[in-house]
């Protein structure tokens, strides 16, 4: 997959280190720079489309292969982007 944006540095969560499969969430980190936003609701692919086209955040949202439920948020300025659990976002 051919990244559409920079991820800038990379943060992950202390909690989300420790709980998440670390090769999935290096799979997760690719796909949502390619653009595949994970298990979003149906209209935010729409609206992260947008966001990159007007330079605003996006988000998504992955499940690793024991099934944890992650965050990925990459900020406006694509210098930083940040990987949480759900319930500490």
């Amino acid at each position: 997959m051919k990244p559409h944006f920079e991820l800038g540095e990379i943060i992950i969560t202390r909690e989300a280190a420790d709980r998440l499969v670390s090769g999935d969430v290096m799979r997760a980190l690719r796909r949502h720079a390619a653009g595949d936003w994970g298990d979003v609701y149906p209209n935010e692919p729409l609206e992260n489309r947008v966001c990159l086209d007007y330079g605003l955040a996006v988000q998504a949202v992955y499940r690793d292969s024991k099934g944890t439920e992650f965050h990925v948020y990459t900020e406006e300025d694509r210098t930083k982007t940040k990987v949480t659990l759900l319930d500490e976002y």
